[in-house]
């Protein structure tokens, strides 16, 4: 009777073992199937025809929750989708994943679209100085889209990374902000974001070399440029 007690404990814990097995089992089960496939992705984009991102955004995090990052991530690499679309699933990937998926995002600031690459610069802005793209961020500074260029500007105004304001002193001058001698809005945008902060007599002093070495023809910018020195 004894005998039979104890084996009788012991069918009752594997019987609860196996319960606890089988409740995981299909838990994990469960979750694993609550994936986002690339076609029920563009599914749903073909659908968002009103261009609603918030929209998009809830319903994924609603019915996925961050499993559904990796496939955002990898429609937005994949460059036989648009542009549109690729920026969308981009800039969700990032609102879902945060900034622990910061190393996932480095290839889209070389990538060959601009809005893609407008789109990585404005993560690194969101992110802030939780993410290190500070060295992404300054090759964009001179990139052929104008676009691009000025959203680097805005980037670097934002993360403040050491050493920024050097790098909008040299930016302030880059033949491709310029078209015939003339200042065109990007040189404007860094002069006005350098009157924000307190530049050393230096820093003041290369402003005014490079202006006379690069020969600027803009009467007016380069009067908005000494006025800046002088202040």
């Amino acid at each position: 009777m004894k005998t039979y007690s104890l084996n009788l404990k012991k069918c009752l814990i594997i019987n609860s073992r196996l319960k606890s097995f089988a409740f995981i089992f299909l838990i994990t089960f469960f979750s694993l199937n609550a994936y986002a496939s690339i076609e029920s992705i563009q599914k749903d984009l073909n659908k968002n025809t009103n261009n609603s991102f918030q929209t998009l955004i809830e319903k994924w995090e609603k019915k996925y929750g961050t499993k559904i990052v990796p496939s955002l991530l990898k429609y937005a690499k994949d460059k036989s989708n648009s542009d549109q679309h690729r920026y969308i699933t981009l800039m969700a990937s990032a609102k879902m994943g945060g900034p622990k998926i910061s190393k996932l995002l480095k290839p889209f600031f070389k990538d060959s679209s601009w809005m893609i690459r407008s789109a990585a610069l404005k993560i690194a802005s969101a992110f802030g100085k939780s993410s290190s793209f500070d060295s992404e961020v300054k090759l964009l500074l001179h990139d052929k889209a104008w676009v691009v260029r000025s959203e680097a500007i805005d980037t670097l105004c934002r993360t403040k990374p050491k050493g920024y304001t050097n790098l909008l002193i040299e930016s302030l001058f880059d033949p491709t902000n310029y078209h015939k001698g003339k200042a065109q809005f990007i040189p404007k945008k860094i002069l006005n974001n350098l009157e924000q902060n307190s530049l050393s007599l230096v820093q003041k002093q290369k402003i005014q070399s490079l202006a006379k070495e690069k020969f600027l023809k803009d009467a007016e910018f380069i009067k908005d440029l000494k006025k800046s020195m002088q202040s």
